[in-house]
């Protein structure tokens, strides 16, 4: 069945293919682009001002506000669903944090979990470094599928991909080199965006998870399933509350237990 095109702000082409419930960019930007010309600090703010401009004055007042509601919540919860589902799937040991950016999530880790982190920003792994300072752990200046590359075989007990694989040109290529470089029945958690959310029908283009060009992948529940189970892992944590129409975000935790497929 041959991709439907999908509306998306020139030039930038969305598709979206209806048997395996995947969109994508068709013609997405490279690796050096996205480190350089479409960095994430520099396409943070431009993305920024383009929802501003779309919601309008009263929509991004609104926007703002539900935000400010958001983190209050979250500081009088302290809820921290990233510790919450590292710990529930028993990751500890050494744990590779694809695209770890600045390091901001080392905080939630479990304390026997020491950070392995991949990053291409050069802004990104400086703070990272900082950050990682004299303490336990390590990091790879590349993208993911390179510094992959350069960890031995059956290397990490584990693996976490926070807003990550979205962004990812090859994921197919990345998740097979990861399960290489897991070893045997390790964990690997993704959190990325849903577009089979409610939420995404209703806003269209203006929906959060919609970043052009550096989202370059969009996945279902069904979509995110299928990537594990073809690959050599089995989905061991992806309950209602995790995908959920009514949330932007999905949560997966999926283990190595076979030799990905060709």
């Amino acid at each position: 069945m041959p991709a439907q095109r999908l509306p998306a702000p020139a030039p930038w082409e969305l598709a979206w293919c209806a048997s395996c419930h995947f969109g994508f960019l068709t013609n997405p930007p490279d690796y050096e682009a996205l480190t350089t010309e479409f960095e994430w600090e520099n396409s943070a703010s431009e993305e920024k001002l383009r929802r501003h401009r779309a919601h309008g004055s009263v929509g991004a007042g609104i926007a703002r506000m539900l935000g400010h509601l958001r983190a209050i919540y979250v500081r009088v919860a302290k809820r921290d669903k990233l510790r919450a589902v590292m710990t529930a799937a028993g990751m500890q040991g050494s744990i590779v944090d694809l695209g770890c950016g600045d390091g901001s999530a080392w905080v939630s880790f479990p304390a026997n979990c020491t950070p392995l982190g991949i990053e291409i920003s050069p802004v990104s792994i400086v703070k990272a470094r900082n950050r990682l300072g004299d303490g336990a752990g390590r990091l790879i200046e590349a993208d993911a599928l390179n510094g992959l590359r350069q960890l031995p075989d059956n290397s990490a007990d584990g693996a976490i991909a926070s807003s990550f694989v979205e962004h990812d040109v090859r994921p197919v290529e990345t998740l097979r080199e990861l399960h290489r470089v897991l070893r045997p029945g390790g964990s690997f958690l993704v959190k990325l965006p849903n577009y089979a959310c409610w939420n995404r029908v209703v806003r269209g283009l203006r929906w959060c998870g919609f970043r052009f060009p550096d989202h370059v992948n969009y996945f279902t529940p069904r979509s995110l399933r299928e990537l594990f189970t073809r690959h050599g892992y089995e989905v061991t944590r992806f309950g209602w509350l995790d995908r959920a129409p009514t949330s932007d975000n999905m949560w997966c935790v999926a283990r190595k237990v076979a030799n990905p497929a060709d």
